[in-house]
């Protein structure tokens, strides 16, 4: 089985922990989605059942496509569903409950809670359950959503939209027709949401917003041919990098191979950083929050020094799979089997520290990554300043609260999702496509 390459990795992975997308950024992924959500439903008759941020990947060009459909219905099969299904935190109320239900409102309600999360950065809800989760209950009440750490960041407009968009009843809730004509949504497509400029591009304003850069110049560069002993991605592809390797391999010195994360591991890379970017191609390697440049003299010091600190953690278990790999488990009642994977690399002179979920809950790992960050910054293990550090990583947007129309300033070095968010039902739905 062939499935299509996203390079672009997990929308999860662009999410910062605790500041969230710029819902300017977010509402591009989230109207590509129900475009998907919408073909599934209509053309296919096919209920997802688990929309969530780590189920949602991106192309080279950061388009949406929706992946994963270990729990789809076929709804000409069986037109009522019952039993809970999917990921716990995004599934909605009557997929918790006992009664039937029907899987298309589930699953706009699953992509709700995707839009919130995202813009937030949060875990809203463990959840959708007004008996057990006290901030669901001050959700469906729509009591003091202008207070507390997380309601109180959305912006206005959005925060009526998703109250009717996550409404408990499934009768009440926005259908894909009714999300298509709220103003919320109608003023998202009217704008085309023209890319959103850099923080250091925007001197006149006290928002700082995420953006996505990309060497737009290797939009057209000429893929790998397909090797017959690679291994094959299945339901959620493992990304591999699709720039021209060969025309420079004989100008690095290797000391890791291209591995199947898309990172480039060279010990020596020659010039300075825009050349180097336009040479490899570092428009393919994926950006995550999720990685750091040690500070240490080599690998080995790097990972006796982060194993020390997870000892540190009773809830942590790290599992030595060799020199530069650890396994490291997370004991949770509410979120068992969460794991991840902490690999280390010489990079550019330094040691490049890669984490990388294995299974469970993306958003306590996230927060497990950011304890174990803070432990190994307070010890000088990190290196702050590398020069490689805004390629390898997403710009932080730091406030998210007082986003308007005035971000629509232009910029010429940003590659963002594309404009053109109006649902094209004539057009390849953006669904991950096997072959």
């Amino acid at each position: 089985m062939f499935m299509e390459l996203l390079p672009g990795g997990e929308l999860f992975d662009r999410i910062p922990i605790g500041v969230g997308l710029h819902v300017q950024q977010m509402f591009i992924y989230y109207s590509q989605i129900l475009d998907a959500l919408n073909y599934l439903h209509n053309d296919q008759q096919i209920a997802h059942l688990d929309v969530k941020p780590e189920n949602i990947m991106l192309t080279k060009k950061d388009r949406a496509k929706l992946i994963d459909f270990g729990w789809a219905v076929d709804l000409r099969k069986r037109k009522l569903i019952q039993g809970p299904v999917g990921t716990t935190s995004y599934a909605a109320p009557e997929v918790l409950g006992k009664n039937p239900y029907f899987g298309p409102p589930a699953d706009l309600f699953s992509l709700g809670v995707t839009l919130l999360t995202a813009v937030t950065g949060q875990r809203c809800w463990s959840r959708a359950s007004y008996t057990t989760d006290p901030v669901y209950r001050q959700w469906t009440e729509h009591k003091d959503l202008h207070t507390g750490p997380v309601f109180s960041r959305l912006p206005p407009d959005l925060a009526n939209f998703l109250t009717r968009a996550l409404a408990h009843r499934p009768s009440d809730r926005l259908t894909v027709e009714g999300i298509l004509n709220h103003p919320w949504y109608r003023l998202g497509t009217s704008r085309r949401l023209t890319p959103v400029a850099s923080p250091r591009n925007r001197q006149n304003s006290g928002v700082s917003v995420s953006t996505i850069t990309c060497d737009t110049d290797r939009t057209n560069t000429a893929h790998r041919n397909y090797q017959g002993d690679a291994p094959v991605p299945s339901s959620q592809p493992a990304p591999v990098c699709n720039t021209h390797l060969d025309s420079i391999v004989n100008d690095l010195h290797l000391s890791q191979p291209v591995d199947t994360d898309s990172m480039l591991m060279a010990s020596q890379l020659v010039g300075n950083i825009d050349s180097v970017k336009d040479r490899l191609g570092f428009s393919c390697i994926m950006r995550r929050m999720t990685r750091f440049f040690s500070a240490l003299s080599s690998v080995g010091h790097t990972m006796e020094v982060i194993q020390a600190v997870v000892a540190q953690r009773r809830h942590l278990r790290a599992t030595v799979k060799g020199s530069n790999n650890l396994l490291i488990d997370i004991k949770s009642p509410e979120h068992p089997g969460t794991a991840f994977r902490v690999l280390s690399y010489p990079l550019a002179g330094s040691i490049l520290v890669d984490c990388r979920r294995v299974s469970g809950d993306g958003l306590l790992f996230h927060q497990t990554y950011a304890a174990i960050y803070t432990d190994l910054s307070a010890m000088g293990a990190v290196n702050i300043t590398h020069p490689y550090l805004h390629i390898l990583l997403p710009e932080r947007p730091t406030n998210n609260a007082d986003q308007s129309s005035s971000d629509s300033t232009n910029t010429s070095n940003t590659c963002m999702p594309e404009t053109n968010t109006t649902p094209a039902y004539n057009e390849p739905p953006p669904v991950a496509m096997e072959t």
